[in-house]
């Protein structure tokens, strides 16, 4: 729902609180255009959308997270690998 309120602010050049005003009368306006069995769908259905921009934030940070992950054990594997390395060429200097 956020996201429908700050594509509203941007296109209509008003405020967050005259957004929420906005979606909310066109939502009793939709419902009052349909039949009562179906009205309460609209809820529902802005709801949803709600919730899909969240999941889509939330899914974002957990991809994210997860690549930062991959990322950091890449870089300690690297940097063990080249310990490793460095380690067997003193060794062979010693012998």
């Amino acid at each position: 729902m956020q996201e429908l309120i700050q594509k509203l602010q941007e296109k209509a050049g008003i405020t967050a609180e005259q957004a929420e005003k906005s979606i909310d009368t066109m939502k009793d306006f939709i419902k009052s255009k349909l039949p009562a069995a179906i009205a309460g769908n609209v809820d529902t259905w802005f709801a949803g959308i709600a919730n899909q921009a969240e999941t889509k934030k939330e899914s974002f940070m957990d991809k994210a997270e997860d690549f930062l992950d991959e990322a950091g054990d890449k870089v300690e594997d690297w940097a063990n690998a080249a310990k490793d390395k460095i380690s067997g060429m003193f060794d062979k200097d010693k012998k």
